[in-house]
């Protein structure tokens, strides 16, 4: 991929100074689409290794398991309901409120 960039990059460059020839100017354009279809390969790669390592760890009683279940428990918290002028905060107001 680095290579491909650098041979874009250099003929980018040349268009810059010059008409680049109809051979050049198809390379440049598919050294640009193998670009762009790499780095969609390189997220979804870097997206299956971060699921395999969320799952291979994501259970196993550990500390990060623990810290995303605490996130989820406090994102999912109602802390205060306002109903009219009144603010509620106890569970029992709360439910009556729902």
């Amino acid at each position: 991929m680095a290579l491909a960039h650098e041979v874009q990059y250099r003929l980018e460059v040349a268009q810059d100074m010059r008409l680049l020839s109809p051979q050049e100017e198809w390379l440049r354009r598919e050294l640009k689409k193998l670009c762009l279809s790499l780095a969609s390969f390189e997220r979804t790669m870097a997206r299956l290794r971060s699921r395999v390592s969320y799952l291979r760890e994501g259970d196993a009683n550990t500390s990060f398991f623990h810290k995303q279940a605490a996130f989820r428990k406090r994102k999912n918290y109602i802390a205060k309901l306002k109903d009219g002028d009144r603010v509620v905060t106890s569970q029992e107001d709360k439910q009556e409120v729902m």
